[in-house]
């Protein structure tokens, strides 16, 4: 991909918030097959779950974590009849301890609901309902899911933390990871960018940017066509992930986005 269009998928996704959870459910659906399984952190309403559940078929099993009760329930109630025995919806907030946590839900921008209470939406006041929720830890469900094949983290700044505690469950199943990471989360949770790179480099996985591009401690604070989704594949795996046209599925959801003035 050029500049030029790196440039306008990122404002692409600014008009219509679904152009990289479009990506991402590309990635993945050219990524898993019949049989496989896919771990949803931060699963929302279940936009995801419901994907990777199609994906992966009735042979296959997915588990969504989602703090949210009432958000829980709606997943499920969602789900087709055929995948309520293989779709395994936790409630819980996925941390770096476990233990009960306070969750912020947002009502009325529910995708920015988090761990944090500082976290909102720029230039918008929205309320807040505090809630108690069991947290957990990604090595905590290492007893529930012997094998995962592909992991969407979206966490809101919460992700490093989650996978700072996932460090047995990651050096073992070697999902590919497809989460969200935006320039205020260092900040927010409270960790150094040196940690953040050290981890990922520590259990051998490489990081990029949505668009395919390495994800190197240069480009960040500096890089201005640096997006807020990523990419962690195993190294041993690289192989098998450049066998995704990511450019292409890129470029396809930005003609998309074009037909229908969108970018």
């Amino acid at each position: 991909m050029t500049p030029e269009d790196r440039k306008a998928a990122i404002a692409a996704h600014k008009v219509k918030a679904s152009f990289f959870e479009d990506v991402i459910e590309a990635i993945y659906s050219a990524w898993l097959s019949p049989g496989d399984v896919a771990l949803d952190c931060g699963a929302n309403v279940g936009r995801h779950t419901r994907s990777l559940a199609d994906v992966v078929g009735t042979e296959g099993a997915v588990w969504a974590i989602e703090a949210v009760p009432m958000l829980a329930a709606r997943i499920f109630n969602r789900l087709a009849p055929e995948h309520q025995d293989n779709v395994h919806i936790i409630c819980a907030a996925l941390s770096n301890e476990q233990s009960f946590a306070e969750f912020f839900y947002l009502p009325e921008v529910i995708g920015w609901s988090s761990l944090y209470e500082s976290h909102r939406p720029p230039n918008r006041e929205v309320s807040a309902k505090r809630l108690i929720v069991p947290a957990i830890r990604l090595d905590d469900l290492m007893p529930l899911i012997e094998r995962c094949d592909f992991l969407k983290a979206d966490l809101e700044h919460h992700e490093y933390p989650a996978f700072s505690a996932g460090r047995r469950f990651l050096e073992t199943r070697r999902p590919l990871i497809a989460f969200e990471f935006g320039p205020r989360a260092p900040a927010t949770a409270g960790f150094a960018m040196e940690d953040f790179f050290g981890l990922f480099d520590s259990l051998n996985y490489r990081l990029m940017d949505i668009f395919g591009l390495d994800f190197e401690p240069s480009r960040w604070g500096v890089d201005p066509l640096l997006p807020l989704y990523f990419i962690a594949c195993p190294s041993e795996k690289i192989a098998q992930f450049n066998m995704i046209d990511l450019s292409g599925i890129n470029l396809r959801q930005l003609a998309l986005a074009r037909e229908r003035g969108q970018a």
